[in-house]
């Protein structure tokens, strides 16, 4: 897959990552967002989602570690349900 250069400002969202001026998926957060999908498809809650991350150390950006909100947030961005 080809990404166009394209000028970003901020922090791109979680599972992506900025290299070189190009936007690029991030593994580790791809994974997870993934991890989320498939929890989520169970019936999983989403505090039960959190505490797992939390948990098994998953990748996040907050220094906290996993928060409900966060959750949310990707949720609503990757049309998790």
């Amino acid at each position: 897959m080809v990404y166009k250069k394209m000028v970003y400002s901020g922090r791109p969202r979680y599972g992506w990552e900025m290299k070189d001026g190009v936007l690029l998926p991030c593994a580790e957060e791809q994974a997870v967002i993934e991890q989320i999908r498939v929890l989520r498809a169970e019936g999983i809650s989403v505090l039960e989602i959190r505490r797992r991350l939390n948990t098994t150390q998953a990748p996040h950006r907050a220094s906290t570690g996993w928060h409900a909100k966060h959750l949310y947030r990707i949720m609503d961005h990757y049309q998790i349900t």
